[in-house]
């Protein structure tokens, strides 16, 4: 099973005076005309937020200059100048947003059930519930240090994290 965030629609967005969802090509794309995220879970938005923005220092570029240019590092000035450009366009350039998610060598990265490298997830998941039985499962993520809930069916797939640092199982 392939789900690839770059184009299914999974964020939640208000677009045009209605609900909608858009992968993540769609969100950069058409950005300037997003009135807004639909998460109501403010950890959820703050999760989605942190992405975007570092994806958007990946994609928003004055012609060939991307902003996360590491010549700009030392130069801070320089850097707000290329943002400053950057921001009076009001929108992203879609040849930027598709340059970046067309990317080869990003094309399994973004796949939420990828065997090898699952979009933010920890792999090892799936080695260490080979016993348990089949269906959604707790399992403590000792990396995370909160409580995973993923699917112990072909290819464990990690459903949700849950409070950060807690030991209480989610739902309880």
């Amino acid at each position: 099973m392939v789900f690839d965030l770059r184009d299914e629609p999974w964020i939640p967005v208000r677009l045009a005076g209605a609900s909608a969802r858009v992968g993540l090509r769609t969100l950069f794309q058409r950005a300037h005309e997003i009135a807004d995220l639909e998460l109501p879970v403010p950890p959820a938005a703050s999760g989605l937020l942190r992405i975007l923005a570092a994806l958007t220092a990946r994609i928003a570029r004055d012609g060939e200059v991307p902003l996360d240019d590491v010549k700009r590092a030392d130069d801070i000035d320089g850097w707000f100048a290329l943002r400053a450009k950057v921001l009076t366009r009001r929108k992203f350039d879609p040849e930027a947003v598709d340059d970046y998610f067309d990317q080869e060598e990003l094309a399994e990265r973004f796949d939420l059930f990828g065997a090898e490298r699952p979009f933010l997830q920890d792999p090892r998941l799936c080695t260490e519930c080979v016993d348990a039985p089949r269906g959604t499962q707790s399992v403590r993520c000792e990396q995370a240090g909160a409580w995973t809930s993923h699917r112990c069916q072909r290819g464990c797939v990690v459903r949700a994290l849950h409070r950060r640092g807690s030991s209480a199982h989610p739902g309880r």
